[in-house]
């Protein structure tokens, strides 16, 4: 691959950010996509933008269509130029899988951001990365980074980009998003929850009245509940408590936070801080984690649904990042919700919305750019993680919790142990000694240390394992032999009744009819 890299994305990039968005305040979906919308064609502008699986038709996968219309001479033509700038894009979305967020706002970010900047097949449908985690934000920023870009990024797709122009690059689309319910109770109105009972005030954020027929709900249920109520035996409940922070997570169950006029917000303000890191997990998953090569460029968002009655939603836009060449860039709301606080604004149709205010920024577009770097992949490694054999199907139990670091050392250990492992292989000399080794594993063998040495209490195991196996061949032998000679018993046994029941036409004194002798009449 060329060792120059895309001087065009980085002034791209610097133009995008020179576009100002608003953060933290309720608005229309379609108001929040076009922001959206434009920050990522500022990313591609100039370039041919490839999404359409047709105009990949340069690649040829080795798989036949049994109608063989995908081998059909006139679809060569769709594919790209390659020798154009070309930026090769793929969209991921994550969301709580409640029902109630199954609206106007999905079915809108599917036509306006994922009809797009996500794939399409060969029959024009879009096919974006969809992941429904329990509660919204991520079930883990590591994998959500590896699937959205494995499943987009083809190592021979990418090697035909990289070569035939130096400008060539991939955009990775995420946008993580969490959920948050909207009741009015308004002047005259009272409502309790979670024992505290809200008389004639605005609103309360983290209760929803799905429809007139229904009752209101908790929602995000899975994010109210695991604040007033955690439960450590719930693998959700750990996984968003661990995205809020300990921190946090004190704050506001003890701190009901209202807006000026009452409203309680402390449920809104969890959902933001889940959506933002889990942002900030996959950004370190497509930066510092590798998943990204010095060609990939990240553009992530992090938002909030808020779900009101018949279908009506609104978005917060939270905050946005991008990730190229060793350099993080993020602008928003942050992550300490004591430095949250809120007030009610009256949007141009008359309706009143919250905004969130964080760090005492009242203007969000000027809410501060923050810059931080990481080491680079090298060109050596990311070929290494683009081949078949450098991807280890031997996964080692982790935590919910677990970092990306833990995981690194993980990774780490299972080399070093392979490695080990390996070794040994190559100094055996015999099938029968692989088979030996083989039993050994099941039997229990000696267990291995963080660095892959052999513990040192268990070495007189290796005596007592070799007999057993000495004994468990020699058994296995002998076993054979018997079930041969019982089989050919059987068999014998089973010949002579047949020869008996042929022959004189009865068994055990039982007359068989089709058996007998004597002549029959004939009809005539």
């Amino acid at each position: 691959m060329p060792k120059r890299r895309c001087q065009d994305m980085q002034q791209r990039i610097a133009d995008m950010w020179s576009q100002p968005s608003a953060f933290g305040e309720e608005d229309e979906p379609a108001s929040v996509y076009l922001s959206i919308i434009a920050n990522r064609y500022a990313l591609v502008k100039g370039a041919q933008l490839i999404r359409d699986e047709l105009l990949l038709a340069f690649n040829k996968p080795g798989y036949h269509n049994k109608n063989k219309s995908s081998h059909s001479p006139h679809l060569a033509q769709c594919a790209a130029n390659l020798s154009l700038p070309s930026v090769l894009t793929t969209c991921g979305y994550t969301m709580c899988g409640d029902r109630i967020c199954q609206s106007r706002a999905l079915s809108q970010y599917k036509s306006m951001i994922a009809g797009r900047f996500g794939s399409m097949t060969e029959g024009g449908e879009n096919k974006p990365e969809f992941f429904f985690a329990t509660g919204g934000g991520t079930d883990s920023g590591p994998t959500l980074a590896h699937v959205t870009v494995g499943h987009a990024l083809d190592s021979a797709i990418k090697k035909k980009m990289y070569t035939k122009n130096a400008e060539s690059c991939f955009l990775c689309n995420i946008d993580v998003c969490t959920h948050c319910g909207h009741l009015e109770v308004g002047p005259g109105h009272s409502h309790s929850f979670l024992g505290n009972t809200y008389d004639g005030v605005g609103a309360v954020y983290g209760l929803a009245q799905e429809s007139v027929f229904r009752d209101p709900r908790p929602t995000c249920g899975a994010i109210v509940g695991m604040i007033s109520n955690f439960n450590m035996q719930n693998p959700v409940h750990v996984r968003l408590r661990n995205d809020l922070g300990e921190a946090n997570f004190n704050y506001l169950k003890n701190n009901d936070v209202q807006a000026d006029d009452g409203s309680s917000v402390r449920f809104l303000i969890a959902a933001a801080i889940i959506a933002i890191q889990g942002m900030r997990n996959t950004l370190d998953a497509l930066g510092p984690g590798g998943e990204l090569d010095e060609r990939g460029v990240g553009h992530m968002t992090a938002q909030v649904q808020v779900n009101n009655r018949e279908g009506f939603e609104t978005i917060l836009y939270c905050a946005r990042a991008t990730v190229f060449n060793g350099v993080i860039t993020e602008q928003g709301l942050g992550t300490d919700a004591s430095k949250f606080t809120a007030e009610m604004v009256t949007n141009k149709d008359g309706v009143q919305q919250v905004k969130l205010i964080y760090d005492g920024v009242q203007d969000s577009e000027a809410l501060p750019i923050v810059v931080r770097t990481y080491d680079m992949k090298s060109e050596s490694e990311h070929a290494d993680m683009d081949t078949e054999e450098g991807i280890d199907v031997h996964m080692r139990p982790l935590s919910r919790s677990a970092s990306w670091a833990d995981m690194q050392r993980a990774a780490e250990e299972m080399m070093a142990d392979e490695a080990l492992d390996s070794d040994s292989d190559m100094s055996m000399a015999s099938s029968h000694s692989v088979r030996k080794r083989s039993l050994q594993n099941k039997l229990g063998s000696r267990p291995r240390s963080k660095r892959g040495s052999l513990a040192k209490d268990q070495e007189p195991m290796e005596k007592s394992t070799e007999l057993v196996v000495k004994t468990a061949d020699k058994e296995g032998g002998i076993g054979f032999y018997w079930a041969c000679v019982l089989v050919s018993a059987f068999y014998i046994a089973l010949l002579s009744i047949t020869i008996v029941f042929f022959s004189q036409g009865s068994v055990a004194g039982i007359q068989l009819p089709f058996f007998q002798t004597q002549s029959m009449p004939l009809r005539n």
